[in-house]
């Protein structure tokens, strides 16, 4: 079935991607924070986005004809302003929804990328972008893009 969806036997596409493995030298940067700041951020972004016109945004792409289960709708906290449009729960409900199933979503990618052996962890707790920004481009100066090169 491989070969029949991409042309190339599975032994040829192992051998392209073990060569490609060892012809890179990735690293993998994984941002922390501390949790309380990390959820702080996502509610006051949850805010932001709800008084940039997002409740609108919502109601153009459901006239649109979209739906929650696919594009644009399917995204985090888009069902829940539906349901809002719907009347199947309050503004304040909704906000609360949103934040809390987000600040899920959060916990979920930190578990997931905690897994990864090879991450290099940088905790991002009180620190701007500029900051983290010089802590990483020290931390790459003088790394090759590829091996050998």
């Amino acid at each position: 079935e491989v070969y029949h969806q991409s042309g190339f036997p599975v032994s040829q596409q192992a051998k392209c991607l073990q060569s490609s493995e060892e012809r890179y030298n990735c690293l993998m940067l994984c941002l922390d924070r501390d949790r309380s700041e990390l959820y702080e951020r996502i509610n006051l972004r949850t805010e932001k986005m709800l008084a940039a016109g997002w409740i609108a945004e919502t109601q153009y792409l459901l006239a649109k004809g979209y739906n929650t289960h696919k594009g644009p709708l399917s995204a985090l906290g888009y069902a829940e302003i539906v349901h809002y449009l719907y009347g199947r729960a309050t503004l304040a409900e909704t906000v609360e929804i949103i934040k809390r199933n987000t600040r899920r979503f959060a916990k979920r990618q930190l578990t997931w990328f905690r897994r990864e052996e090879n991450a290099v962890w940088l905790d991002h707790t009180g620190k701007s972008t500029t900051e983290m920004s010089g802590q990483i481009s020290a931390m790459l100066e003088g790394r090759s893009i590829c091996n050998g090169e």
